[in-house]
Formats: structure tokens, sequence, C-alpha cells
């Protein structure tokens, strides 16, 4: 017996090593914490297979009802979620993190099965399935990079998130490939089936996560088994107010509702150019229709996008991230973005300005699909865990989704102004000014964090 327990102990080992040998190219991954690392990967690998597996579906219930309610519903989702985190918080500071991420993710399968039989029976749930998914995207897989947060020190955060991250973009890919696939052989509601049971399998893996350690400075923290998530605080401060009331997780926060306001900038400038330029195209009898040039036009452009998430996520987050640190790698899109604005107004005279801008938005989606957000993930690794758990579920729904509600607001007062493609770019390069401030003032908050937590 003896024998046996040593052999599968050297087995485990040179699995180990393998595994850490396999990551190299990647990351900086040592040999015990490899196998972990590797299911970590593979669970981000499946939510966001499942997320992308189930926009079409999304956009085939909701878009029949009109564009209009889709961009009505966009700002209804912001609503709804804070009543989502509220009630995520009141969840998290009662359950152990390993029930917690199991409740959550069997919550998302009955829900899925339920819209299933809603559907089948006739019902119209395109607006119900909107909100639900848009809860799905930031909850679930907020909650999955506080897992992460939990498990990992910062030092481990900046050489393994990249890993983690990598297996979301291949998840994306594969998903959306999948879905061309799937959507084309059965029924759409049978999608439905096949995400949750996709899901399904993740619940037993990621509890049994739970229960592993890698960091010494972790285990010390989380000595005992598995505690509340949160630490208890009055009964009269919600998670709104905690947020807000904590400097770190506020700055966390604008500079999130800014990320997503410049994105959505950014996209409406480069949709208006498009719709131009397909215009010009069906005019001059160079594309059947409006719709043929837009839909070609876009199915390049996001594969595009993903190529360059990939490769800068498999082969620069880590080393960008493990050399220069997550201040340094937050500033990079600020930068990006700032410079861009002022590349693209003076490029646009003599170029395209379609050519311009989707060039611009490629490079800036890859650097926001890729460094900015495994660098984003990393500042949670220093917040507190009620921070770390009911802080992110927060800022990862009603504050990204409050960057939506900024955009959209910007775009009507631009709209109504009458104004142009270029002063729509200028505005962008305002708010990059304004986030890289922002970037700088996290960034001094950051290193106070860290220093605290080294004691």
């Amino acid at each position: 017996m003896h024998r046996d327990t040593n052999s599968t102990s050297a087995s485990e080992r040179r699995g180990s090593s393998f595994s850490a040998r396999l990551l190299a190219p990647f990351a900086s991954v040592r040999a015990d914490e490899a196998p972990t690392v590797l299911l970590m990967a593979a669970q981000a690998f499946v939510l966001l297979t499942v997320y992308y597996l189930l926009k079409p579906v999304r956009e085939s219930w909701i878009l029949p009802g009109g564009a209009e309610l889709k961009t009505y519903a966009a700002a209804v989702q912001a609503i709804a979620l804070v009543g989502v985190a509220k009630g995520y918080d009141v969840l998290a500071r009662r359950v152990r993190r390993d029930r917690l991420v199991a409740i959550a993710t069997t919550i998302a399968i009955v829900c899925l099965v339920a819209f299933h039989a809603a559907s089948q029976a006739g019902l119209d749930v395109g607006l119900a399935f909107y909100l639900w998914l848009g809860a799905f995207q930031l909850l679930l897989i907020a909650q999955f990079w506080s897992f992460a947060s939990d498990l990992y020190t910062p030092e481990q955060g900046r050489r393994l998130f990249a890993v983690l991250g990598a297996g979301a973009a291949i998840g994306s890919v594969c998903g959306a490939q999948i879905a061309r696939v799937v959507m084309r052989v059965v029924e759409t509601p049978s999608t439905l089936l096949l995400a949750a049971a996709a899901l399904l399998l993740a619940v037993p893996v990621l509890t049994s996560i739970a229960h592993r350690r890698h960091a010494p400075s972790r285990r010390a923290r989380d000595a005992a088994p598995p505690a509340p998530v949160a630490v208890p605080e009055p009964a009269d401060r919600g998670v709104v107010a905690r947020v807000l009331g904590d400097p770190y997780l506020r700055l966390v926060a604008l500079f999130t509702v800014l990320l997503n306001a410049i994105a959505t900038l950014g996209e409406y400038a480069l949709d208006r150019s498009l719709l131009d330029a397909a215009a010009i195209a069906v005019a001059h009898h160079e594309s059947p229709s409006v719709e043929h040039y837009v839909g070609a036009f876009k199915a390049d452009y996001y594969s595009a996008i993903n190529a360059v998430v990939l490769v800068l996520q498999l082969f620069a987050v880590s080393r960008v991230l493990t050399v220069y640190g997550e201040r340094a790698a937050l500033a990079i899109m600020p930068v990006f973005v700032v410079a861009s604005a002022i590349v693209t107004l003076g490029a646009s005279m003599v170029l395209p300005m379609l050519a311009v801008l989707a060039t611009a938005r490629v490079v800036e989606n890859g650097l926001m699909h890729s460094v900015q957000s495994t660098a984003r993930q990393t500042l949670f690794l220093v917040a507190t865990r009620d921070g770390r758990w009911s802080g992110k579920a927060f800022i990862d729904t009603v504050t990204w989704r409050a960057g939506d509600v900024l955009g959209a607001i910007s775009v009507a007062v631009l709209a109504w102004c009458g104004a142009g493609t270029s002063a729509v770019i200028a505005l962008v390069g305002v708010l990059g000014v304004t986030w890289l401030l922002v970037v700088a003032a996290l960034g001094r908050e950051h290193r106070a964090r860290v220093a605290l937590a080294r004691g």
C-alpha cells in the first residue's frame, strides 16, 4: 500500500510537471499550480462557450420585436441588475464560497430549462431571456473571477490570470463557431438544453477546486474551512453603500463606467461610418444590399478581433503583468484610446474613415478583451473578501451597464446636436484623458492596498 501511494504521488507529480511545461510558453506556472490552473481555464472556457452559444438565441428572440426594443431592453437591464446584485449580495454574505458557486450555476441551469419549456409552450420569452442573459454574462463570469481571486495571491494572479483569460478567449471563439453549426441543425430552444448540459459539468469541478490551496499566504488567511464569503457588516449598509464607501472599489467602479462608455461610443462611431460606406456600396452596385455589406463586414471585423485577443492573451498578457505590473497594464488601453483618437482624426482626412476606424477598433477591442480585461480582474486580488464577491458582482453588473447608459446618453446628445463622426471620436479622446486620470488615482490606491497586504 505504501508503494502504491508513493507511485500515485510520483505519477501526480509527473502529470503536474508536464502540465507546467505545457503552459510554459504562455505563462510562468509552477508544477503544483498547473492542475488547478488548467481546471480553472477549462471553467472559463465553458462559461464563455455557453455565453456565445446563447447569444444567437437572444438575438433571434429579441430582434423581431424591433431594434428599439433591444435598445430599451439594455436600459431596463441596467435597472434590473441593481436588484440582481442586491440579491446576490444577500446570498454571498450568508453562504460559503463553494456552495455559492454551485448554487448560482444550478440556478442558471434551472433557468435555461425553464426558458426552453416556456418557449416550447408558445410563450414569448424574448425580452425576459435578453434580460436574463445579461445577468448571466456579467454575474456568473464575475463570480468566476471572484472565485479565482480567492484562490490566488496577487503575485500568482499576475502570472496565472492570463491562462484563465486564454481559456475564456478560446471559449468565445469556439462558442461562436459551435453556434453557427447548432443553430442550423436543431431548433433554437434546444440550444438552451445543450448550454444547460455544458453548465452541469462545471458544478462538481468548481466545487472541488474550492478546496484547493496553493499559496501559503492564502492558506493562512483561509486556514479554516471555507468561511462565509464576506465578513459581517452592519445590516443597514447595502452593497451600493459599501462599494461607494470604499475608495478603492469606488475608483474601480468609475474605471469600469468609463471603460464601457468609451467602448459604446467607439462602436457607435464605427457603425455610423459602416452604414455610410454600405449606402455608397449599394448605390454603386458593389453590394446587393446594406444588410449584406454590414453582415460581411462584421464577420471579418469580429474574426480579426478574436484573432488579436487570442494572440495577446496567449503570448503577451502574462508577460506584461509579470514584468510591468497591474498599474502599467491598466494604462495601456487608455493611452491607446487617446492616441487613437488623435491619429484617427488626422488620418481620416486622407484615408477612408471606415478603414481607419475599423483598424483602431480591432486593436482597441483586442486590448480590452485581453490585457485590459485580465489586468482589471487582478485589481480584486487585493480587495477584501466582501469586495471580491459582493463588490465585484455589483461592479460587473450594475456599474458595467451604467457605462452603457452613459454611452447611450452621449450618443443621444450628439445626435440631437447633429454632430458628425469626428465629434464622436473627439469625445472619446476627452473621455480617454479622464480615464487616464482615474487610472493614475486607482494606481496610487492599489499601491497602498498592496503595501497594506504585505504588512
